[in-house]
Formats: structure tokens, C-alpha cells, sequence
């Protein structure tokens, strides 16, 4: 029996507020030609189906869609967890509907804990899978009840694992592989810092593979945008199917998706997606960074390319704003510069002293964003929290009547 293992959708994404809907329908369409070419039976995602737990209509349809076209496949199930971009009870309410579909959904935890534990075939299992979710606070209080240390998040998750552990014991005991679900930063060692600083913004916990128990053959897991493993715990990362940003381009990894095979489930197999929409950083004095769009040469299947320019000195005689027009009127078939970013004209001691009432010309994004590119975040941490305040903006618009 073959599984395959993807996660991190985030279904409706958009980048500088364009839809990357186009890239995920391009990676459904492959997604489905790999599913038949090598016989996969078994789907899992491990979270993040949507970017937000608050997806448009476009959004939803898309999902929808994709889900019916997968059940039209040779898979017999498709496995998929919440993460912490989605809303535990938006992906449950459809949830016996989509069964008609294949289709198993785990989000926050039920009543009965042993029904995250799902026997493949259910009379005579070949694999096990346990459907684990993102363990958000109030799932772990509500489980350990008065047992649960509040204030360490980290050994209740672990605690959480190694009681899953235990229900699938006796199926271990008969050799029968087992796969266990997840959406969460696994991390190790002081060399994961960064990486740490990334992936637990916004509070979301890292937990050490020392902690997590050693029975699963197999952790599939979801959080990390970049194909990650550490072979001697199983624990695998997916990552994000296609570019969603500039922390993909930093990262350097291409991208992919898991293939296990349970007559030998050591054996794990990386498919590496195809480019469909190059992302690309430019770099440099405004002189350089021109010459490097000029030169540009996509290699993507999409065109044009998605551009991205950091300037570090320009010159001072001429309006940002003509500079920018010159900036993303070059080269426009091959690369589409979506943000420029121009360092400001005033020193500090000067920008202390301006007259801020020029700030109501700014919308509130732009003015975080100038102070997100004076920070020392990473791109990636920069990235989530302008995601965040995306998030709280539509929740502000909608509870306003704005939107």
C-alpha cells in the first residue's frame, strides 16, 4: 500500500494581494497524475488546507473542487488534519458529507481520543494511521483536564503523542506499520534557531524529537514550508507544494511531496514538485537592481516570474515613486515586480522629529510594513505577520460591515 504525504495547502494565499489560485490548480492537476502513476491509496495533509480560518468563497470552491476531482482517483482515502491557519469547526462541518467523498477530516479532538486511530483496511489493516491535529491550549486543557501543566504547552503535546502511543500498541505488536498526523515545529538543537524564531510566531510551540516517542514509523508532518527530515526519529516534513513567498526563496529547498510504501516503509521517497511560478529576490544599489531585471530570464512554467527588489542606495535627486515605475516597467514578459523596497531618505534623528501627520497618506499595511523593513525579523517572520494582520483586518472589516 503506497501514501503519500503533503500539507500546507493555504488554499486562497495571495502574495502582495494576488491570488496564487492558478499555482494550485497546477499543482492539483499534477498532484492527481502522481496520485494514478504511482498507484498511491492513502492521501494524508497534514494542515494548513487554508490560508485562513476565514476562506473566501473562491477559496472554498477551489477546495470543494479539488477534493471531488481526488475522490475520483484511484485513492481510497484521503486523510487531512487542521493546522493553525484553519478553523477546527469550518473543516468539521461538512465532514459527513465529504465521507460520501472519501474524504476524513481531523480537527480538534473528539470525545473518544481512539477515533484519531484509523485501521487501513478497517478488517484487515495493512497501515495505521493516527489522525492527530494541530493540539491547540484548549484541546490539551480540555483532555488532561486537572492533570494538564498550563504552562508548558511543550511537555503536553509531547504527553499527548506519547499517549497515541499507547492505542496503537497493539496493532505495533502484529507489525503493522503505523503513521502518525501532526502540524507542529519539531525542533533540535541551537542550530534550529531561526528556524524556531519562524515557525512558533504568534505563539505555536516547538517540541524537541527527544520528547516525542519512538513507536511511529512515520511522522507526517505539517508547519514547515520546506521538505525537512530527521531520519532517526521518522519524522518528516512536506512543506508547501509551489513558492507562496519570499521565504521559499530564501530557503533555497525544492519543493515536493512524501511517498511511503508499507512493504517497506524505511523507504521513503521525494517527488520534487515542477516550478510553476519562479520567485526571485533582487538585490543591490537601484543601478544593479535594474540591470538584474533587465537580464532576468524566467524558468517557470507561469510567466511572468514574481519579482521581489531590495534597494539599498538610489538616487537621492529623484521621487521613490519614479524610481519604482522604472523598477517594474522593465523586462514586464519575463518578471512582475511586486514590491520594491526603498530605504528612507530622512536619518533617524530626523524621522524622530517629522511631522507624522503625513502618516494618514499611508493605509495601516504600509506603515507596518516600513516598519517590518527597518526590523531585524527574518523574511519569513515578516511574512506571518503581515499574514496576521491580513487576518485580523478581514475579521475587523467583517465584523464592522465593511467588507
Amino acid at each position: 500500500m503506497k501514501i503519500l504525504h503533503t500539507s500546507d495547502w493555504h488554499i486562497g494565499r495571495k502574495i502582495e494581494n494576488i491570488p496564487l489560485a492558478q499555482e494550485f490548480d497546477l499543482f492539483m492537476d499534477w498532484l492527481i497524475e502522481v496520485i494514478e502513476q504511482q498507484q498511491i491509496d492513502l492521501l494524508i495533509v497534514a494542515g494548513d488546507i487554508f490560508d485562513t480560518g476565514m476562506p473566501s468563497i473562491a477559496a472554498q470552491q477551489q477546495y470543494y473542487t479539488s477534493i471531488s476531482r481526488l475522490a475520483n482517483t484511484r485513492l481510497q482515502k484521503i486523510i487531512m488534519i487542521n493546522g493553525n491557519h484553519d478553523s477546527a469547526n469550518f473543516l468539521l462541518a461538512p465532514r459527513i458529507i465529504l465521507s460520501g467523498l472519501k474524504t476524513h477530516i481531523s480537527a480538534g479532538l473528539p470525545q473518544e481520543i481512539s477515533q484519531l486511530i484509523l485501521p487501513f483496511p478497517e478488517a484487515d489493516p495493512q497501515v495505521v494511521i493516527a489522525a492527530v491535529p494541530y493540539l491547540r491550549d484548549i484541546d490539551l486543557i480540555n483532555f488532561f483536564h486537572d492533570t494538564a501543566e498550563e504552562v508548558d504547552t511543550q511537555k503536553n503535546i509531547a504527553a499527548f503523542y506519547h499517549y497515541i502511543a499507547t492505542l496503537v500498541e497493539p496493532f505495533k505488536d502484529k507489525g503493522i506499520p503505523i503513521i502518525v498526523t501532526g502540524h507542529l515545529f519539531v525542533s533540535d538543537s541551537a542550530l534550529d534557531q531561526i528556524d524556531r524564531n519562524d515557525y512558533t510566531l504568534g505563539g505555536l510551540i516547538d517540541v524537541a524529537s527527544s520528547q516525542l516517542p519512538d513507536v511511529f514509523d512515520y511522522y507526517a508532518l505539517g508547519h514547515v514550508h520546506r521538505p525537512w527530515q530527521q531520519k532517526q526519529k521518522n519524522i518528516f516534513y512536506s512543506g508547501n507544494p509551489f513558492f507562496m513567498g519570499q521565504h521559499d526563496i530564501k530557503s533555497g529547498v525544492k519543493k515536493g511531496v512524501f511517498v511511503i510504501d508499507t512493504d517497506d516503509i524505511s523507504d521513503v521517497k521525494k517527488i520534487e514538485t515542477p516550478l510553476w511560478r519562479q520567485m526571485v529576490t533582487f538585490d543591490g544599489d537601484f543601478d544593479q537592481v535594474c540591470q538584474q531585471i533587465a537580464s532576468f530570464e524566467n524558468t517557470g512554467i507561469l510567466s511572468p516570474a514574481y519579482g521581489f527588489a531590495k534597494i539599498t542606495q538610489y538616487p537621492q535627486d529623484r521621487p521613490i515613486d519614479q524610481l519604482y515605475q522604472q523598477l517594474v516597467s522593465l523586462n514586464q514578459d519575463n518578471i512582475h515586480i511586486l514590491k520594491a523596497v526603498f530605504p528612507p531618505r530622512l536619518s533617524d534623528s530626523n524621522l524622530n522629529n517629522q511631522d507624522f501627520s503625513s502618516l494618514k497618506e499611508y493605509s495601516p499595511r504600509e506603515i507596518l510594513e516600513f516598519h517590518l523593513d527597518r526590523s531585524d525579523y527574518s523574511d519569513n517572520s515578516k511574512e506571518q505577520i503581515l499574514e496576521t494582520f491580513d487576518e485580523l483586518m478581514a475579521i475587523y472589516k467583517q465584523n464592522s460591515g465593511l467588507d
